[in-house]
């Protein structure tokens, strides 16, 4: 049998140079590796760095394969005499089960920790969990987390906390199993103290699907800016199967309410089946979504005056 091992590498920019033609960006950079960080649990089989998060010197690797499948998420902090990530505590979920994957999803906003367990049954097939946690008051230990969240439905094959998006007053958690496998996204509003439901985005394409592999997957991924989140949706057939895209949605004025989109974002051209929309960016202005199919590259829109509204790309990378 043999033994998969995954390596997580941290890198410092030094330069890049970027050429423009016609809309399209390749790109050349100079990376230096600083660091090289190995699991510490050696399985036959792990997916360690399957998630990631960073604030500060904190960094978060996730393995949901560890313990056959049941998960576990490892916290690292920079040592600034070494310049080195040092592990500190490995999380695990207080009520693990087989098959759960938790850390399939991370999220770390101003110290609070979001983890995603989207197969965890919780009184169902597959219904899915989120697990919240803070460092203790004592220090980083080894910790088994018992605070955890479902969501409103809690229907089977829901896959809630497939993925997470968190700022500072805002986390929105998906459900791609969700609205009959067309999936949906939750968003919680944080108060004094504590995350409270507010809404429920969908999209307002609605297909008939028999089951997870033929679902659009929205919510494989999310990105929030502000009051603007961005939802992907790699599996959704736009001109043809499996093109994918990403909705965008905008918080309206009386706050937010169950929606949906605002916009949708498409590719102009590309080849086979590029899954746009697996992995989601958006600083300010700008979206950059990733089509991960055989390496198709980056799309990146740029908001227009008017605000979103149903877009191609503005720009290529590497396609």
């Amino acid at each position: 049998m043999k033994l998969f091992s995954i390596m997580v590498f941290t890198f410092l920019f030094t330069s890049s140079v970027f050429a423009e033609t016609s809309a399209r960006i390749t790109s050349t950079l100079s990376l230096g590796q600083i660091d090289k960080i190995k699991s510490s649990d050696n399985t036959t089989i792990n997916k360690f760095g399957a998630s990631l998060a960073m604030e500060g010197d904190t960094l978060l690797i996730s393995d949901p394969s560890y313990n056959n499948d049941r998960g576990a998420v490892y916290v690292y902090v920079h040592n600034e005499a070494t310049a080195l990530y040092e592990k500190v505590s490995k999380i695990t979920a207080s009520n693990a089960a087989a098959g759960d994957k938790f850390g399939s999803a991370l999220a770390l906003k101003d110290g609070l920790i979001v983890i995603g367990a989207p197969y965890a049954d919780h009184g169902g097939d597959d219904r899915g969990l989120i697990y919240l946690l803070e460092k203790p008051d004592t220090g980083w230990i080894d910790i088994e987390c018992d605070n955890y969240w479902g969501s409103t439905s809690e229907n089977n094959n829901d896959f809630f906390g497939k993925a997470i998006a968190l700022d500072s007053h805002t986390m929105i958690v998906s459900s791609p199993g969700d609205n009959g496998y067309n999936g949906a996204a939750y968003v919680y509003v944080k108060g004094d103290r504590n995350f409270t439901y507010k809404a429920t985005l969908t999209s307002s394409d609605l297909f008939t699907i028999a089951n997870e592999s033929s679902s659009p997957q929205f919510g494989a991924a999310i990105a929030i800016d502000n009051d603007t989140i961005v939802i992907g949706s790699p599996n959704t057939f736009n001109s043809n199967p499996f093109e994918g895209g990403a909705y965008v949605y905008v918080k309206p004025e009386s706050g937010w309410h169950n929606t949906t989109e605002n916009a949708f974002l498409s590719a102009s051209s590309y080849s086979g089946t590029p899954l746009l929309g697996k992995s989601i960016a958006i600083e300010e202005d700008t979206i950059v979504l990733v089509a991960s199919h055989y390496g198709h590259g980056l799309y990146i829109y740029e908001k227009p005056l008017g605000g979103w509204q149903d877009s191609e790309e503005n720009t290529q990378i590497g396609v």
